[in-house]
């Protein structure tokens, strides 16, 4: 396994590591714990993947005291920064919880960059950073029926009377960027934070998407035992692409 250290765009000195060769894969650990969390999904995708794993700014050895250095640009500029150091081209992109969170992120910020993604478990979070309620639930439903039948457009337009202009004038002008373009494998949760529902949100939302099937979380007592049960599926995915 290689160790190496890089820069973010804001100077930031950030670390990953390396396992295997072939076609690159960038695995996003999720909240809480650091890139050592990868290292059992590593080993199973390492004879057909170049494996590069990073601690997410501000976990393991990358750390970040600056609070406005920790947003979701700022995560995604982080990969792009990792894959120019390693002189890297397209790429494949696969987070897990807050790491599923940044891989969005980096698929519709960098599609050209991107040539699949993977998302493990991705989570939904309100202001407290708890998980959405049924209410909220059903009216992100409602608003992805509606993105993909009339248009982002038409599913914000009820919301858009209640922003200040100018935040509507940027999310107007998002409309034309938030869109993931590379196939998307997507592996549901099992908890509130990260709720299987959520996968078939994303199903309506993203053009070329496979979601599998939920499976019992409640069972999987271990990493490698996670490892174990997604990796098979995330070689299938990827041999397609």
């Amino acid at each position: 396994m290689e160790n190496i250290s890089y820069y973010g765009n804001d100077g930031n000195l950030l670390f990953a590591s390396i396992l295997g060769s072939g076609i690159p894969i960038v695995i996003l650990h999720g909240g809480g714990p650091d890139r050592q969390s990868i290292i059992p999904f590593a080993r199973r995708l390492e004879k057909e993947h170049r494996i590069i794993f990073p601690d997410i700014r501000g976990y393991g050895q990358s750390t970040c005291y600056a609070p406005s250095k920790h947003n979701w640009i700022q995560y995604a500029n982080d990969v792009i920064s990792l894959i120019d150091h390693l002189a890297l081209g397209q790429i494949i992109i696969c987070g897990m919880g807050i790491g599923a969170s940044i891989t969005e992120r980096v698929g519709f910020s960098y599609p050209n960059r991107i040539k699949g993604i993977i998302l493990l478990s991705p989570e939904t979070l309100d202001e407290e950073g708890k998980g959405s309620s049924e209410k909220e639930k059903e009216l992100m439903i409602r608003c992805a029926e509606q993105a993909v039948s009339e248009g982002l457009e038409k599913a914000w337009e009820p919301f858009m009377k209640d922003l200040a202009p100018v935040i509507s004038k940027a999310v107007k002008e998002a409309f034309i960027r938030t869109e993931i373009k590379a196939p998307t494998l997507i592996f549901p949760g099992g908890d509130i934070r990260h709720s299987s529902e959520l996968g078939n949100i994303y199903m309506r939302l993203i053009p070329n998407c496979t979601l599998e099937e939920p499976f019992d979380w409640d069972n999987i007592q271990t990493l490698d035992q996670l490892a174990e049960k997604i990796a098979p599926k995330i070689m299938m995915f990827t041999r397609e692409l």
